[in-house]
């Protein structure tokens, strides 16, 4: 877990943390079941509270019984990856993701063999409790060499318009920050036009904002950074020169794409 400057527009809430892809699916999934049970049982769940434990099985049954599913406040929605149809984690890569996930301090485990959501997430569990619709996943791809290819997206939006977002930064990892919905809402446009076919996404906005001086998306007036690639908007960079075919695949990509849409990886700095 990586702190990061306190936002006041989300309730002083703005970190990354770097997981795995088997383990970030693993921490969603605990997250929500701790926003259900406060729903359910009106108090706040911080992992502290009795009953609160979870198991190895409850992570693998929600997974499975959440994944692909589409209807509002479903907290996992399968997208449909290009190299093919997805899965959620096997239970290996659940226990494996749960053991260190663990380790890191991000879960305890109790004297049963359960577990409860560790101290370091405790700012960010009640930021979850007003969440009405949930999770965009896609899996990751193996790719010749055995390299994974990280192609999936997690979007929560909260009340006041605050968006926890996990989206990927390199092979195997995510980083999830909490930002503001109307950001996140020019970022899915922008990300819209790059997998749909030219033309698709034309009409989302009439007139187009200011581009960002790295990779050149649009960005919102006023906003401090690129929703897309991160970069400052405060002063001035040269922008990023791109190739015209995949570094990984060879696959030929579209202009100012963040990423390669056959394989995942990352096109843009």
């Amino acid at each position: 877990m990586i702190p990061a400057e306190p936002d006041s527009r989300v309730g002083g809430l703005d970190f990354t943390a770097h997981l795995h892809s088997a383990a970030a699916a693993v921490l969603c999934a605990l997250l929500d079941i701790g926003r259900t049970a406060y729903r359910r049982q009106g108090f706040p769940v911080t992992g502290l509270e009795p009953g609160t434990a979870f198991s190895t099985g409850d992570i693998a049954g929600y997974l499975d019984a959440r994944w692909g599913l589409s209807d509002f406040d479903q907290l996992i929605t399968y997208l449909p990856a290009t190299a093919g149809r997805g899965e959620p984690p096997l239970r290996a890569e659940i226990e494996a993701a749960i053991a260190g996930l663990a380790s890191d301090g991000f879960i305890e485990e109790t004297l049963t063999g359960r577990y409860l959501i560790g101290e370091p997430l405790g700012n960010l569990v009640p930021a979850l409790y007003g969440l009405r619709c949930g999770f965009q996943w896609q899996r990751t791809s193996l790719l010749p060499g055995g390299d994974t290819a990280v192609s999936h997206r997690v979007f929560l939006i909260g009340p006041g318009g605050a968006v926890l977002m996990l989206s990927p930064t390199a092979a195997g990892r995510v980083y999830m920050k909490l930002s503001r919905g109307d950001e996140i809402a020019r970022f899915l446009a922008v990300e819209a036009s790059e997998i749909l076919p030219l033309g698709s996404a034309g009409d989302m906005e009439e007139t187009p904002p200011a581009a960002c001086s790295g990779c050149h998306a649009p960005v919102r007036q006023g906003a401090r950074f690129c929703t897309r690639c991160g970069q400052s908007l405060a002063s001035p960079s040269p922008p990023s020169v791109q190739p015209d075919v995949c570094p990984h695949c060879g696959r030929k990509i579209r202009l100012h794409a963040r990423f390669c849409t056959n394989c995942g990886t990352p096109i843009l700095p």
